[in-house]
């Protein structure tokens, strides 16, 4: 992951040099851009906007997601909540083995103890 980034200073600094005919003024000014960039820590990157749309598709993406397998398992008369957690850690084999499930055949014994008590 660091290599794009080392790539990506080095072009950088080239451009700025080249940009001012190499003299004194612009080769100082690439060094000290190329060493901002190079100092660009995992903390920076995180809290930048690519940082945050990266940690938004990680950890909230799934979370919408997730009711998919787990909207599938509930009308097959399976735990909503089982099969959300499912889904959430393993999307796609979550789908999978909702799809190929069949139907409870008793849906009393699946359902949760408070559903019973409230006779859902």
């Amino acid at each position: 992951m660091f290599i794009p980034s080392i790539f990506l200073t080095d072009v950088i600094a080239a451009t700025a040099a080249n940009a001012a005919e190499s003299s004194d003024e612009a080769t100082e000014a690439a060094i000290a851009l190329n060493n901002e960039i190079a100092n660009f820590g995992p903390l920076e990157f995180l809290f930048s906007g690519f940082g945050i749309l990266i940690l938004s598709a990680m950890f909230v993406l799934p979370l919408f997601l997730a009711t998919i397998p787990a909207n599938i398992a509930k009308k097959k008369g399976r735990s909503f909540g089982g099969y959300y957690l499912f889904g959430y850690f393993a999307l796609i084999p979550a789908i999978i083995v909702t799809l190929v499930q069949k139907p409870v055949e008793n849906p009393e014994k699946s359902r949760s103890m408070h559903e019973r008590a409230l006779g859902r």
